[in-house]
């Protein structure tokens, strides 16, 4: 008979097989490394307090994003940190290839500041789609809604986001 996994068995198998793309997205979250450090550690802190409630009605890895972006945000509404100027990234950055011409005349980190400048909704669907390589049934998974949700929350955020980047342009 196999023998269970401890609390510290499952954490640092989860680290290994999800760590790097968890600290990912708190990057992208955060702008800053080491902010995004800070909230890695409260996602897996959390994870090491709460795993015994985990229901497993979605997968682990599904699970532990949504703890991640729960707690992005959650770290972005903090006092402290909204009064902070965070450097701007430099690293991270991939931008889905887009055929119009006004995003070739943007820098990537242009329409990295835009995404992030985003309603909330709007930002997570792109990150998770456009940065993440997500199918729309993983993000409706993640985020705990339907497809056609995450389909139209998507159309909507490409919406704001062409509009934003065409007004910056058009200044």
């Amino acid at each position: 008979m196999p023998q269970e996994e401890s609390i510290e068995q499952t954490i640092n198998r989860l680290i290994d097989r999800y760590g790097t793309e968890i600290l990912r997205i708190c990057f992208l979250y955060v702008k800053d490394e080491q902010l995004a450090e800070d909230c890695f550690q409260e996602v897996f802190l959390k994870v090491f307090q709460h795993y015994n409630s985990f229901r497993h009605e979605s997968s682990e890895k599904t699970w532990l994003i949504r703890i991640t972006i729960n707690t992005c945000k959650d770290f972005l509404r903090n006092y402290w940190f909204r009064n902070v100027n965070v450097m701007e990234p430099e690293t991270f950055m991939q931008v889905a290839d887009e055929q119009d011409d006004y995003l070739d005349r943007l820098s990537k980190q242009e329409i990295f500041q835009a995404i992030l400048e985003l309603d909330p909704k709007y930002k997570d669907v792109i990150i998770l789609y456009y940065y993440e390589g997500y199918q729309i049934k993983e993000i409706a998974a993640i985020l705990n809604t339907t497809t056609g949700t995450v389909s139209s929350l998507l159309s909507r955020a490409r919406q704001a986001l062409r509009k934003r980047l065409e007004d910056e342009v058009i200044r």
